[in-house]
């Protein structure tokens, strides 16, 4: 049998580490935020449809789970470090969003 302070300890440590998720999450949503601020408007490609920067964010929050959040957040920082553009990576993004929907 578990005692009531293990008990006690394992809610405490759960609800720990939900909060640490939850911060995790708002993070990377500000992150997002942060990083689309210089995109004024992202092109769908398949759609011939044009979302400005806070829809996308919007929709991506929305729609994206935060493991989703948290590879697209992670392939965008490759990106930058590989001096490469994010735009196009940003647009095959929203293709997929477009199509969520």
């Amino acid at each position: 049998m578990i005692s009531e302070q293990s008990m006690l300890y394992l809610t405490e440590k759960l609800r720990k580490e939900d909060e640490l998720v939850e911060l995790k999450y708002e993070y990377y949503k500000r992150l997002l935020r942060d990083e689309l601020r210089t995109y004024k408007q992202i092109k769908v490609p398949t759609e011939n449809y044009t979302i400005s920067n806070e829809e996308f964010v919007d929709w991506a929050i929305e729609l994206l789970t935060p493991q989703e959040l948290h590879d697209v957040i992670m392939m965008i920082r490759y990106a930058k470090i590989r001096s490469t553009s994010v735009r196009p990576f940003l647009e095959t993004i929203a293709v997929g969003i477009v199509n969520k929907q």
